[in-house]
């Protein structure tokens, strides 16, 4: 589910605006791409306290995960995030970072040369009423284009103000070419269906198939 980095790269060297890149906070390969393009292009990566907790959760698997106290990083912190941190008793979380923490006045400057981790909820529009009038941003959708048609926030918006949004994703999802390859180097004993639109479809391709509805235990 990598996105090529040079792709990235080039978006960045050649907007002079503030860039947008929507993904989902857990995607980490994502999440390191964003991080890897900015250092290239002297940029800075604004992440959310949501994202950050969750790379700093994730350091105790592997210590090269971008950190909220690496150079080139920021955290914009919302107010609904903190308090969700505070209740789950992650103060001290708060503490930690908060060096890093970046404010409404220091995005308005640092606009132009920001790389922003996205997602499609209310502080996208926050963020776009404090940065300048003549901000003209550059929206990349990373994430299956059907979680766009039902965006209540960023379509929207992006539809009124006239800024196109791109596409800029590269799918998880394998093929079934993918999936027989698979199938044929291990050798299960058993296949299951999973995240699938068409679990029918399996006993076609695949030998010992199982279809466990939604909820279902299966002992192994």
């Amino acid at each position: 589910d990598a996105l090529p980095i040079s792709t990235l790269v080039d978006i960045l060297r050649d907007s002079d605006q503030p860039v947008f890149l929507f993904a989902s906070g857990q995607n980490i390969d994502r999440l390191v791409t964003a991080f890897r393009a900015c250092k290239q292009t002297e940029r800075t990566l604004v992440t959310d306290l949501y994202t950050a907790y969750i790379l700093d959760k994730l350091k105790a698997i592997s210590d090269s995960l971008p950190q909220a106290d690496w150079d080139c990083i920021r955290v914009k912190y919302w107010k609904a995030h903190a308090g969700y941190l505070v209740a789950a008793d992650q103060k001290q979380f708060l503490f930690k970072i908060k060096t890093s923490r970046i404010s409404m006045d220091e995005l308005k400057t640092l606009a132009p040369k920001t790389l922003f981790l996205s997602r499609d909820n209310a502080t996208f529009k926050q963020l776009m009423k404090h940065l300048p009038q003549d901000t003209k941003p550059r929206l990349f959708w990373s994430m299956w284009n059907g979680y766009l048609k039902k965006s209540r926030n960023v379509k929207p918006y992006a539809d009124k103000h006239g800024i196109p949004i791109e596409h800029l994703h590269t799918s998880g999802h394998a093929t079934v070419n993918d999936l027989k390859r698979l199938a044929v180097a291990i050798q299960p004993k058993l296949t299951i269906p999973v995240h699938t639109f068409h679990p029918e479809k399996f006993s076609t391709i695949f030998s010992d198939v199982l279809k466990l509805a939604d909820g279902e235990t299966l002992n192994l």
